[in-house]
């Protein structure tokens, strides 16, 4: 998804995700600041945001306009399609009244997205299959006497609306 922003012309890309730690987040930045690496692009904190669950939209908001105004992001990676909603609110916002529209990448369903009419990029996770590996490695677990340390990559369907 960051690789995409970049080859679409886009080098100074902020990232917002929900103050949480977790495995799903933790692979998201690092792919985030691989991308960054492979383009050459160094990486700066100042546009790595955390949002809290709690106060969720309205800390969305307030977190993108900064990014734009203050530090002049040309795109946003947003950690999932719930960030990116309200952040693309922000964004549509900023986009019809200037002439460089930011771009906006996320993870999961894109249909609410193309509703806002944004450029964005998102990868939508295949749920059944996931559903699938994770029983399989649920039950696998259970009959195991010892924990068991699996990971799974899946494949996910790129949707491109930037153009």
């Amino acid at each position: 998804i960051v690789s995409k922003l970049i080859k679409n012309g886009n080098k100074k890309i902020g990232f917002v995700t929900h103050s949480t730690e977790s495995t799903v987040v933790e692979f998201r930045f690092k792919g985030y600041v691989q991308a960054l690496e492979e383009f050459g692009i160094a990486l700066n904190n100042n546009i790595i945001k955390e949002v809290s669950h709690a106060n969720n939209e309205k800390e969305t908001r307030t977190v993108v306009a900064k990014m734009i105004e203050i530090d002049k992001v040309d795109a946003i990676f947003f950690f999932n399609n719930s960030l990116a909603i309200e952040g693309g609110k922000v964004v549509r916002d900023f986009n019809k009244n200037n002439t460089k529209n930011i771009e906006i990448g996320c993870f999961d369903s894109s249909r609410y997205l193309e509703l806002l009419d944004v450029p964005f990029v998102s990868a939508v996770q295949k749920v059944e299959e996931l559903g699938k590996i994770s029983m399989k490695l649920l039950l696998l677990q259970m009959k195991s006497k010892s924990q068991l340390n699996a990971k799974e990559i899946l494949n996910a369907e790129l949707i491109d609306n930037l153009n």
